[in-house]
């Protein structure tokens, strides 16, 4: 499991240490944003901005003598985007090696970005978006977040491979389903195939998408987390 599937884990199974002192301050909510603040290494609570990218809406709860939980994740979004910060869309030299074009670089938001904040700094950053329903009872597109992959062998050992800004889970979403709901091109190949292609990382999206085929999206990983499965089901009723 992730990281935080370990953290609730250890919490629900009443494993933690940190269990009584939630429940005495009131902070009955489990994961990374917990009310108002969250545990950090010493063991402390300790704020949170407002505005952190991951919300969990779980309450403890004592039942037959041990933890339940009622969980509903939301990765909130973000008015800020990279992108008109994101250079070299195409021609960076790890784009070109990979053979990412700019057009695929322009569709899914993708480019490096040579200066920016210690996460995403010169790295190779693609844009995470989902759908929302607006007050018209259609799909359109959000901002969630974004992730950047290291461009140097010290880059990577530093701070690893991969980066996202804090607070956002991606066993809760699926890359390039806003794509595959909305655009005309993914939408006519998924009817015509009566399939959605379903890859690992935003770089086979890439690759994917750079052979023609519009109607894939990728899982963040090598698996795919059942809080993932209600994103595929919207995919599959529209």
């Amino acid at each position: 499991m992730g990281l935080y599937d370990a953290a609730r884990w250890l919490i629900e199974q009443n494993l933690s240490g940190y269990v009584k002192e939630f429940k005495d301050r009131g902070l009955v909510t489990v994961g990374r944003v917990l009310a108002g603040g969250y545990a950090g290494a010493s063991g402390k609570i300790q704020n949170t901005k407002s505005g952190s990218g991951f919300i969990e809406d779980s309450t403890l709860k004592e039942k037959n003598g041990e933890n339940s939980s009622n969980e509903k994740k939301k990765n909130l979004q973000t008015a800020f985007s990279l992108l008109p910060y994101l250079k070299e869309r195409g021609t960076h030299p790890e784009f070109v090696r990979r053979g990412i074009s700019k057009n695929t670089c322009d569709y899914l938001g993708a480019g490096y970005l040579a200066k920016g904040n210690g996460a995403m700094d010169k790295r190779l950053v693609f844009q995470i978006r989902s759908v929302e329903t607006d007050s018209g009872g259609g799909l359109v597109p959000v901002i969630l977040n974004h992730i950047g992959r290291a461009t140097t062998e010290n880059q990577e050992t530093e701070n690893g491979k991969w980066r996202h800004y804090p607070g956002f889970q991606k066993t809760l979403e699926i890359f390039n389903i806003d794509k595959v709901l909305l655009d005309q091109k993914a939408i006519d190949q998924a009817k015509e195939t009566g399939r959605v292609v379903i890859v690992e990382g935003v770089f086979d999206v890439a690759k994917v998408i750079e052979a023609g085929l519009y109607n894939v999206v990728a899982t963040f990983g090598a698996y795919m987390d059942q809080d993932q499965l209600p994103r595929l089901k919207l995919i599959f009723e529209q």
